[in-house]
């Protein structure tokens, strides 16, 4: 029996896995193509378009599945819509963000500085959230600045003002997911999803009229074909997250960092400078040691409930 449970637990790894580098596949591509089209749009109108995408799949799938309770678009009701729209502006924020480190940097150079939201996460969780942040953590949270202080070289003669897009990025998704943490046992994540975009299509609606520029057939289909692949990016990690353990496909997410290069160096041409593989390093390292805390502070508190999770205990 224990040896039948030992190959269920394998067969479920290789396939969490397996899905997690198909979700990190997704999203590179994704990633890559959208540097295409903010070549040729405004980045406020990639964001709008691509909120209001995102709400008519969601409707449409609330009017596909309108015969399971709650029916249609009952499924999407909020009485927080104050907290639903500042998350959707601070989105809009982070999408403008990262869509101009898109158009003027380099794609990996976008994608390592990236990188440290979820070390941001973690010092965000401990300022705002009064979390307990063990040692492990605080050492993984110096590590990653240090890692994003050699990325972009501050004070150096090779230092770009274009690398503090993507930092702040990161900085503004990390704020965005802990509201999205404050907001666990309120709402569904249906409800988060499908109001965030709302908000984020509404914000952007006076701005995408005035900087409105003609899609040619192909861009457009390109979008809607973008917004699935995000949409299918998700589903698979997710869903490698429900069937494995986050301690074994949690790594597996910085395989982005090898897709991302790869399409640079296809499309673009980029080779990375050598400060960014060095930052690179040290900021995956960092975030590998917070996934990893996570996952042991889940297990405890999964095999034990009346134990606090390390993030509460400082452990």
């Amino acid at each position: 029996m224990q040896k039948a449970t030992d190959l269920q637990s394998r067969d479920n790894n290789i396939t969490g896995i397996f899905l997690m580098i198909a979700g990190i596949l997704l999203i590179s591509i994704k990633d890559g193509f959208t540097k295409f089209l903010v070549a040729d749009y405004p980045p406020i109108q990639i964001v709008s378009m691509s909120a209001w995408i995102g709400v008519g799949f969601m409707v449409l799938w609330s009017v596909m599945n309108r015969k399971h309770p709650p029916q249609g678009i009952r499924v999407f009701a909020t009485n927080h819509w104050g907290a639903h729209m500042l998350r959707a502006a601070i989105g809009v924020l982070t999408g403008l963000l990262f869509l101009y480190s898109l158009k003027l940097l380099r794609l990996v150079d976008v994608t390592v500085i990236f990188f440290f939201a979820p070390i941001v996460m973690t010092l965000f969780s401990a300022v705002f959230l009064n979390e307990r942040v063990g040692k492990y953590r605080w050492f993984a949270v110096i590590t990653g600045f240090i890692g994003v202080v050699i990325a972009i070289q501050p004070g150096s003669e090779g230092f770009d003002w274009l690398f503090v897009l993507p930092l702040a990025a990161s900085i503004t998704y990390a704020t965005r997911a802990v509201l999205v943490r404050r907001m666990a046992g309120i709402e569904t994540a249906t409800q988060i999803v499908f109001h965030t975009r709302l908000g984020v299509g509404l914000l952007t609606l006076v701005p995408l009229i005035i900087f409105w520029q003609p899609m040619s057939p192909l861009d457009f289909g390109t979008l809607i074909g973008l917004t699935i692949l995000q949409l299918a990016a998700h589903i698979f990690i997710t869903k490698s997250t429900v069937t494995a353990s986050l301690t074994v496909v949690g790594p597996y997410e910085y395989t982005g960092l090898i897709w991302i290069a790869l399409i640079g160096y296809i499309f673009w041409g980029e080779i990375p400078d050598n400060n960014i593989w060095i930052g690179a390093f040290f900021i995956i390292g960092a975030g590998l040691v917070v996934a990893y805390r996570e996952a042991r502070s889940a297990q405890i508190k999964k095999k034990d409930p009346s134990k606090p999770i390390l993030s509460q205990t400082g452990h």
